[in-house]
């Protein structure tokens, strides 16, 4: 399931600048995936707001009291449908492994 959402994540792609102040993380995908366009748009609008913050210098410095610099060239980040369906087909085809092959018996296997 980790594999899902990291996948799913690389099919974000930085596409407008957060330094406008109209939001466009709309999802317009032809075809139908496990995604909903609402789940979809919160994903986005939850990153682009974290990204933001940082731009304007808004966000902690870990446990420190200080702020971060503030970003330069930082961009919004736009769903790419391609590259979702592309990953998606990717994980249907994908093997899995539940358990370790056992060694042959009367040899080590290696750990």
């Amino acid at each position: 399931m980790l594999s899902f959402y990291f996948i799913l994540t690389t099919a974000v792609t930085p596409l407008l600048s957060v330094s406008t102040n109209e939001r466009s993380s709309t999802v317009d995908c032809d075809s139908s995936t496990s995604l909903s366009k609402k789940n979809v748009s919160d994903f986005l609008d939850a990153i682009n707001d974290r990204r933001s913050k940082l731009v304007k210098g808004f966000q902690p410095d870990g446990e420190s009291d200080e702020w971060l610099l503030w970003g330069l060239d930082m961009f919004e980040m736009e769903w790419n449908c391609t590259l979702e369906s592309l990953a998606l087909s990717a994980l249907k085809t994908a093997t899995r492994c539940n358990s370790p092959v056992p060694p042959i018996a009367g040899t080590t296997g290696f750990y």
